[in-house]
């Protein structure tokens, strides 16, 4: 796959992350206003993850650190994007990260006993992003 190709896929996907990220904290805080399109049983919800102990952390929701992951990895993209090598490994660095905060969220959701659809998606789009990271540093 071409550099640029690839750079392209994991802006696209750094982007729809940040959206799903975004739409995750607008639902935490909304919770109790309406009803959302991601419940569809009590192990199939997004409001039975985000009114679970683990839906924040130092009491901050969790979402709202994936909005903040997915703004520094493009972030790093666009200085890869301009040819500054020495940022990939900085990239490797933050996708690394991501996955490991994904292996917190795994178990947080099996604690709780349900799936957030939504939060799976970004889940998804992290382990995407580390695999393409991958192929982008290996490449010279």
């Amino acid at each position: 796959m071409q550099r640029k190709t690839l750079l392209f896929i994991m802006v696209f996907l750094g982007l729809l992350g940040l959206l799903t990220s975004l739409y995750l904290v607008q639902h935490h805080y909304a919770l109790a206003q309406e009803s959302h399109f991601c419940d569809f049983s009590k192990t199939v919800s997004c409001t039975v993850i985000s009114q679970s102990a683990y839906a924040e952390l130092f009491h901050m929701p969790v979402a709202l650190y994936g909005v903040f992951w997915f703004i520094v990895f493009l972030t790093i993209v666009f200085f890869v994007w301009r040819k500054k090598h020495s940022v990939k490994k900085a990239l490797l660095l933050w996708s690394s990260t991501g996955v490991l905060f994904i292996f917190y969220l795994f178990y947080a959701e099996w604690r709780v006993g349900a799936i957030c659809p939504w939060c799976t998606l970004v889940h998804i789009i992290v382990l995407l992003l580390f695999s393409l990271t991958l192929l982008l540093y290996r490449r010279k």
